[in-house]
């Protein structure tokens, strides 16, 4: 048996010294437990070997164009081999220095070895470092007992129970009721908003007591969905639906891990160890980077909503419409979710345009600046002050209020302006479109926690100079690096105060021929 798998049975009705041989063309790198039965099937012998100990199928990443500078902060860089069978990596780089869980019990020894040993192994990653011995590895399998099953209880025909079931991703149960009472054999619409896809319809059905569920969602974070009953006669405000996770906690029967940790009282003059002192460094380090590094990502942020709206600007906007003293909504690059629910955008403006004013005339509001009718143009054409309730606010583009003179005003265009643009052909971003889930009762669920990215200080930026000490260990930090179809995969990262040598881990998995991918030394 190898991997649970049965890749080998003979029947024999005497062995007398005798020799079979298993063939291992076919099989994969891993432990192998061999047992001998006799003829009432009872355990006669057995034991565990690992399979071509000494023919390890690792696939090994080549490292290339390695540009290192010990100088303190110094930017460094290499290159992974191009792989056309490996589509990612798991990337780690370490201050040379450093301790990493990879010297104790490294990626192999977890696959090979500890994930179906379960006794305590002394440094498992030996068994599997370029010099291993193999014997060693031998010699430790002699010793050890397969306890994922047992023999008898397997040949008696009983088979062990699984009492919690695993948990199909995350789990939702929901209730429906209407005016308090269930919603028996109900259809329903659920309309769930998904970050850069838009709105997306499901659609389920209740069962006798009003219930339904939701089960195998991935999502980070929250996921806000709105829902309707498909009886349109059933009003929404006698509708309810309460939401809780559909799963049971497991109770742990055993004890807890042990750990090698002794807490001792500590005295007043007792300082630190070294480990302590850098660890209090390091973090205190790290917060300052993530902290310089969102603002920078907010400052790019808001750049770049700047960038797109004066591009829509100068796409939409002729030159007479452009002044220099103006106010621009842009309804395509930013979120102005409140204009959505506006009856009329001239509503939506006031308060929002300092010196704007609305009055009532004949029943249609007229905006007035500095008691001076403003002029209002829809597509760069003059239009009544009436027209505007006609323009629902989902077609609008872009809305610019012009102050004092511009050119393209009616008279000289004194008064100022306000210019209405509608959305048309070749207009993209992130268009608002909740004005249909606005209208319905809304909930939010929520999912894994989102990903924390691994943020390092980028030392060209003036904003990371400010850090005093730098002793990270971990310099460079990505779980998924994606492949580059054509070009290799380059990994960049900064130095700490005092790295001369750097400890590259790199792990992977190549499916095509079926062997881990793994890269583990130091280089300087």
């Amino acid at each position: 048996m190898i991997n649970n798998q049965l890749v080998f049975k003979v029947n024999s009705e005497k062995i007398l010294e005798k020799t079979y041989s298993i063939p291992t063309s076919q099989l994969i790198n891993g432990i192998l437990q061999l047992t001998v039965f006799d003829a009432k099937e009872n355990v006669v012998s057995q034991r565990l070997c690992f399979v071509q100990p000494d023919q390890l199928k690792i696939k090994k990443p080549a490292l290339e164009s390695l540009s290192l500078n010990e100088s303190a902060r110094a930017s460094n860089s290499f290159t992974i081999a191009q792989n056309l069978d490996q589509e990612g990596y798991a990337v780690l780089v370490l201050d040379g220095n450093s301790e990493s869980p990879e010297d104790e019990n490294s990626m192999l020894s977890t696959l090979w070895l500890t994930g179906d040993i379960p006794s305590r192994i002394y440094s498992p990653a030996q068994y599997f470092a370029p010099n291993h011995n193999s014997e060693a590895l031998d010699a430790l399998l002699l010793t050890e007992k397969w306890k994922r099953f047992d023999w008898t209880t397997i040949m008696a025909g009983t088979y062990p129970i699984i009492s919690y079931q695993p948990q199909p991703y995350i789990s939702y149960k929901g209730k429906v009721t209407i005016q308090g009472k269930p919603a028996s054999d109900t259809d329903m619409n659920l309309l769930f908003s998904m970050p850069d896809k838009g709105m997306k319809i499901y659609q389920v059905k209740t069962d006798s007591k009003g219930f339904f569920s939701l089960r195998g969602l991935i999502f980070e974070d929250a996921l806000q969905f709105s829902y309707q009953l498909n009886d349109a006669k059933i009003p929404k405000e006698q509708v309810q639906v309460i939401f809780q996770p559909d799963f049971s906690f497991v109770p742990l029967k055993g004890n807890l891990p042990s750990n090698n940790y002794i807490l001792v009282q500590r005295t007043g003059e007792e300082k630190p160890a070294p480990e302590i002192k850098r660890y209090m460094v390091t973090k205190s380090t790290q917060n300052t980077i993530n902290e310089k590094a969102t603002l920078i990502e907010e400052v790019k942020l808001i750049q770049s909503k700047k960038d797109k709206t004066r591009e829509l600007n100068e796409k939409l906007s002729g030159p007479l419409f452009q002044g220099a003293n103006e106010t621009i909504f842009d309804f395509v690059n930013d979120n102005n979710n409140s204009a959505q629910g506006a009856m009329n955008i001239l509503q939506w403006l006031q308060g929002r345009v300092a010196g704007l004013t609305l009055e009532m005339d004949m029943g249609n509001y007229v905006p007035k600046m500095r008691g001076s009718t403003v002029n209002i143009y829809l597509d760069e054409m003059r239009i009544d002050p009436s027209q505007v309730s006609t323009i629902s606010t989902s077609d609008i583009a872009m809305v610019k209020v012009i102050k004092d003179f511009f050119a393209g005003g009616f008279g000289g265009g004194g008064g100022g302006a306000i210019a209405i643009y509608t959305r048309r052909g070749g207009i993209t971003g992130s268009v608002n479109n909740s004005s249909i889930p606005s209208k319905l009762k809304q909930i939010t669920l929520n999912g894994f926690d989102k990903e924390t990215p691994f943020v390092s200080p980028i030392y060209g930026n003036d904003n990371f100079n400010s850090i005093s000490q730098d002793l990270r260990s971990t310099l460079y930090w990505n779980p998924y690096l994606q492949v580059q179809p054509k070009e290799p995969t380059t990994v960049q990262f900064f130095n700490n105060d005092n790295a001369k040598s750097y400890k590259v881990i790199i792990m992977g998995f190549d499916e095509k021929n079926f062997a881990p991918v793994y890269y583990s030394e130091t280089i300087k």
